[in-house]
């Protein structure tokens, strides 16, 4: 036997295991035939990962195969992993707000997460209305809750007395801080009420009590200080007789009489004390005070069978303002008294005397014509304080009031 001819044998005898676990083990047959040897101590594929077909010859390096890592590199695949940057399509990293570099879609772009210096954190510039306070042209932002109404205006300036607009906790503001204009300037209404006297007010404490020093209109309350006499009325019936004072020492309220079968033969007056009282809304009003005074006795004859009456004013209308009614040549036949509230109201710096609710109380039948009114409506601010009957001959042919005008104080 000459053991050189063939000196893989020996290897193969003495190695019988190594097949399975020599990476530089190549098939000498050629062939490629992966299945299990027993009889080789295969037990797997001969090769894993390695191409048995591979040339070796003259080298003891191992395989080199596709895909199989050798010295830890890659074979330009990034198998998944990068360095830390985001790549575009171009290889470059890819552009992001923050980077220092405008972008087309910036507005500007700053590098750095500071909101106020000229370049929001989302590479917008600055606007009124953002919600970012920029130092440079703005004193707030409230963004969405900006307004001209709001703590913050429109134009990103905060919302002061003077400029104008109505702001939170204004009543008013036109456009100035000049009192006296009917907005204080502290943009307060300048209205009664508001604890300081304003142009045009002599008082205000503040509160609406009619009932002290200074009333709810900001003037003092009325104080009555004297009654001037203002006139005769106009005559109710015929001026046929001789005029007799039916004198009662107050405000009249009604009349009394007696009746001859139609027409009155005799006439009395009814009168009352006043005061003033509140009525509500700086107004006042005048109110019978004390018992009901009468005159002293009636005038005109007295008739051999008399029918009396009485006509007399209402509470919520108390006081005699005028008369109307019938009558004939030979007498009145109906009286008919129109009975007021006399309200006190400020008028031209001091109080006058005010008509309302008017009411309409009579007495009688109504025969003949419809005659002329007695009224005291002739002198404004007045009211009937006297009563003049006219004696005809055998009844009483005509009426007619005094009227006098009450005086209050002045401011």
């Amino acid at each position: 036997m000459r053991i050189g001819r063939h000196p893989w044998v020996p290897v193969l005898a003495l190695c019988g295991g190594c097949v399975s676990t020599n990476p530089y083990y190549v098939d000498p047959t050629g062939e490629s035939d992966t299945s299990t040897s027993t009889d080789m101590s295969v037990g797997e594929s001969s090769t894993t990962g390695v191409d048995p077909t591979a040339s070796v010859t003259g080298t003891t390096e191992p395989a080199t195969a596709t895909g199989v890592v050798t010295d830890g590199e890659t074979d330009g695949e990034t198998d998944g992993e990068t360095d830390g940057e985001t790549e575009d399509d171009t290889g470059m990293p890819e552009a992001y707000c923050g980077d220092g570099a405008k972008n087309p879609d910036e507005e500007c772009d700053d590098g750095n997460a500071v909101d106020d210096d000229g370049c929001t954190n989302l590479c917008t510039l600055p606007a009124c209305g953002d919600g970012i306070l920029n130092l440079d042209s703005e004193l707030c932002d409230d963004g969405d809750l900006n307004g001209d109404d709001a703590w913050c205006t429109l134009g990103c300036l905060p919302n002061v007395c003077g400029d104008g607009k109505l702001g939170p906790e204004e009543e008013c503001d036109d456009g100035n801080t000049d009192g006296g204009d009917g907005c204080s300037s502290q943009c307060a209404l300048e209205k009664c009420g508001n604890g300081v006297p304003d142009v045009g007010e002599i008082c205000d404490d503040g509160d609406e009590d009619d009932l002290d020093d200074c009333t709810s209109l900001c003037v003092p309350p009325p104080d009555l200080i004297d009654i001037l006499y203002g006139g005769l009325s106009a005559v109710l019936g015929e001026e046929n007789g001789a005029e007799s004072d039916v004198f009662c020492d107050g405000v009249l309220t009604g009349l009394d009489g007696t009746f001859d079968g139609l027409f009155v033969a005799q006439l009395g007056s009814r009168c009352s004390d006043v005061t003033i009282e509140p009525v509500g809304m700086g107004t006042f009003r005048l109110a019978p005070t004390g018992p009901v005074l009468y005159s002293d006795g009636f005038v005109g004859i007295p008739p051999e069978a008399p029918e009396n009456f009485s006509v007399k004013c209402p509470p919520e209308s108390p006081f005699l303002m005028s008369a109307g009614g019938w009558g004939t040549m030979e007498g009145l036949t109906e009286i008919g008294l129109q009975c007021v509230n006399l309200l006190v109201k400020p008028n031209g710096g001091t109080y006058k005397l005010t008509p309302a609710n008017a009411q309409l109380v009579k007495v009688g039948q109504g025969e003949g014509m419809i005659l002329m009114p007695a009224s005291c409506a002739d002198f404004p601010g007045s009211f009937a304080t006297e009563l003049i009957a006219v004696q005809g001959n055998l009844t009483i042919s005509g009426l007619r009031f005094g009227c006098e005008i009450p005086i209050f104080n002045e401011w």
